[in-house]
């Protein structure tokens, strides 16, 4: 049973091995997630493709030496995102009016009532 053990984790860590060289082989600046990124923007990103891209970023800032082209791709997000953000609309800026109006009248409630 050791044996058996022992052989599976010496298989598991050279065909890991395999795998890590395989993916340094690779372009990281060409990557999917960050290709993804640059047409449809950050937020079209999953959860674990974020995960991805962050690691492909650094991975292409070590390789030229710079951030810039990241750096446009957030700029064009903060951009969209400041253009959707102008108006308060949907169900939490409905909820924040109406926590408001509640809050200023009890407050003048309590004002006036003294």
């Amino acid at each position: 049973m050791k044996g058996i053990m022992v052989l599976i984790c010496v298989l598991f860590s050279t065909m890991n091995a395999r795998q890590t060289e395989h993916e340094e082989l690779k372009d990281p600046c060409a990557s999917i997630h960050i290709i993804k990124a640059q047409k449809e923007g950050l937020r079209s990103l999953s959860i674990l493709e974020f995960r991805s891209y962050n690691l492909d970023i650094k991975l292409c800032e070590d390789i030229i030496g710079t951030s810039r082209p990241f750096d446009a791709i957030e700029k064009k997000q903060f951009e969209s995102d400041f253009e959707k953000s102008n108006r308060m609309r949907g169900w939490t800026s409905s909820f924040a009016y109406c926590t408001m109006i509640i809050l200023v009248s009890s407050y003048l409630n309590l004002y006036f009532s003294n």
